[in-house]
C-alpha cells in the first residue's frame, strides 16, 4: 500500500476456501484494512449462502461387504450385488458403492469403475466424482458415509461371456492410482478392488 498513488486501482484476486466443516446458512462476505494489528476500515461486499449436501454418518445396508482401502483417503465399505443373469451387449450396469471416507482431501479424486475381459483387457470404464459429482473430495468429513450410484455402459459389440468389474481412484493431476489395500492390509492388483463377475449374453 505504501506504493498506491491517489486515483490509482489496484486489483487484488483471491481465492477464500470454503471448508467442508462450515456449516450450512447465510453469511457476509467482508473485508477489512488493517495497519498492523489496528483495524482502520471494514465493508461488507455481499451476502454468501452456504447450502451443504445431507450427510449420513451411519453405515446404511449393503448387500455385498468389500472392506478396501484406498491410500489414506476412504474405505469401500460394500456395494450392491452383480447382477445375476447375463446382461445385454450395449446395456448399462447400475452399481451403487458405500464409501466411507477417512480424511478431507486436499485436492480432488476421480473414481474409477472398469470392466475387463478374461485376458485382463479393459473394454469398458467409468471415471466420476461420487453421488452424481456432488461429492467431490474435497467435500469430505471424516466416517461419514457415501451412497455412491453410477452406471457402467456395455459396449455394443462385445463378444458374450465373463467380465470382472474392478473399482479404484486417482488423483486427475499426476493421474495416479491411490494405493490400494484389502481388509488384511496386502495390496490390491493395479491399486484396484476386485468386485465380481458378470455375465454378458445376447
Amino acid at each position: 500500500t505504501t506504493s498506491w498513488r491517489p486515483g490509482y486501482s489496484v486489483r487484488d484476486q483471491r481465492e477464500l476456501p470454503v471448508l467442508a466443516t462450515t456449516p450450512t446458512g447465510a453469511y457476509e462476505l467482508r473485508v477489512r484494512l488493517m495497519d498492523g494489528a489496528t483495524e482502520t476500515g471494514v465493508a461488507t461486499l455481499s451476502a454468501i449462502s452456504v447450502d451443504g449436501r445431507p450427510r449420513l454418518m451411519e453405515q446404511p445396508y449393503v448387500e455385498k461387504p468389500v472392506r478396501a482401502t484406498f491410500g489414506e483417503n476412504l474405505l469401500l465399505a460394500g456395494m450392491n450385488d452383480l447382477p445375476g443373469s447375463p446382461i445385454a451387449p450395449g446395456s448399462t450396469l447400475p452399481l451403487t458403492f458405500v464409501w466411507k471416507p477417512l480424511h478431507t482431501s486436499a485436492g480432488p479424486l476421480v473414481r474409477s469403475v472398469q470392466l475387463l475381459d478374461a485376458a485382463g483387457a479393459l473394454v469398458a470404464q467409468s471415471d466420476g466424482i461420487p453421488c452424481g459429482e456432488t461429492c467431490p473430495a474435497t467435500s469430505w468429513l471424516p466416517n461419514e458415509y457415501l451412497v455412491d450410484t453410477t452406471a457402467l455402459s456395455i459396449p455394443a459389440q462385445l463378444p458374450p461371456g465373463a467380465y470382472s468389474v474392478i473399482v479404484g481412484w486417482y488423483d486427475p493431476e499426476t493421474q495416479k492410482r491411490l494405493p490400494g489395500v484389502d481388509v488384511d492390509g496386502a495390496s490390491l492388483r493395479d491399486n484396484m478392488a476386485q468386485l465380481g463377475d458378470v455375465t454378458v449374453g445376447n
